[in-house]
């Protein structure tokens, strides 16, 4: 699938005001990946804030953690709970040929370290999770989705001196990665065919800004588990309240998180009102 990039700059209508009395702040909903850029809008609702909050560390060096700690597991159990047509649309798309699924020592890969032939060393020593986001990567940069919404606004916080807060540290979030059911990731694998759909629906009710029905667009996804949304939702918000209640604040975190979040906003007596800036 070819996207139209002829405007790869778009507002951001995933964004509500957040205020009680003359206490104001701003909640924008972000997804990972995107084939757009929202620049323009982030710099319009950071400038006036004091401090940013994004979801996790961004920084190069808790990144490469993420990475060490991915790449240090088995990803057999995935390999072996998909059929082999599967396998075979996988391996087609990592670039990878062969049928093997014998997996090499990493003591062999470092004697003869030529390229990966087949997918299970392509995947050698990931965990399950790991894996899955570098099939899944492959496939959305394959189609020219390689612009990060979290990225986008740390740097841009930067580069403005804002306060930046995390709202998770490093290890809470590779504690919820390892928590992935890999039920859910075999499931999705096996919904390759229906990728395309899945971005296409995804990409037009996020453009609309319309909450209520984008999570139904992506409920396959892996992440839409416990260990990412249900156990972390009460903590984010805990962790994002005083700085709602202290008002010129930034908040950017998943759109998944927004929905819970809303409610307990409201909740608390606050005003959320969805914004086009």
């Amino acid at each position: 699938m070819t996207w139209p990039f002829s405007a790869k700059e778009k507002n951001l209508t995933m964004l509500w005001k957040v205020q009680k009395g003359e206490k104001a702040s701003f909640l924008a909903g972000t997804v990972h990946f995107f084939p757009y850029r929202f620049r323009k809008s982030m710099k319009a609702v950071i400038r006036p804030a004091e401090t940013v909050a994004v979801e996790g560390p961004l920084d190069e060096a808790s990144m490469a953690r993420v990475v060490e700690h991915g790449s240090h597991g088995d990803p057999r159990p995935l390999m072996e709970a998909l059929d082999q047509a599967t396998l075979d649309k996988v391996a087609q798309l990592m670039g990878c040929s062969g049928k093997s699924s014998s997996l090499k020592s990493p003591l062999l890969l470092l004697v003869n370290p030529k390229p990966p032939q087949t997918l299970a060393e392509k995947l050698q020593g990931m965990r399950p999770w790991m894996a899955f986001f570098q099939i899944w990567l492959q496939f959305i940069r394959q189609r020219g989705w390689n612009y990060s919404m979290d990225l986008d606004a740390y740097h841009l916080a930067g580069k403005m001196g804002k306060d930046i807060f995390f709202l998770e540290s490093i290890e809470e979030q590779l504690d919820a990665l390892d928590g992935i059911p890999i039920e859910r990731i075999v499931a999705f694998l096996k919904d390759m065919d229906h990728w395309d759909n899945h971005l296409e629906q995804h990409v037009r009710y996020y453009l609309k800004g319309n909450l209520d029905q984008w999570p139904f667009m992506t409920i396959g996804f892996p992440t839409r588990c416990a260990s990412i949304l249900d156990k972390r939702d009460p903590i984010l918000f805990d962790r994002i309240l005083p700085m709602i209640e202290g008002g010129k604040s930034c908040i950017f975190v998943g759109i998944p998180h927004v929905r819970a979040i809303k409610p307990l906003l409201v909740k608390e007596g606050y005003e959320v009102q969805q914004q086009v800036s």
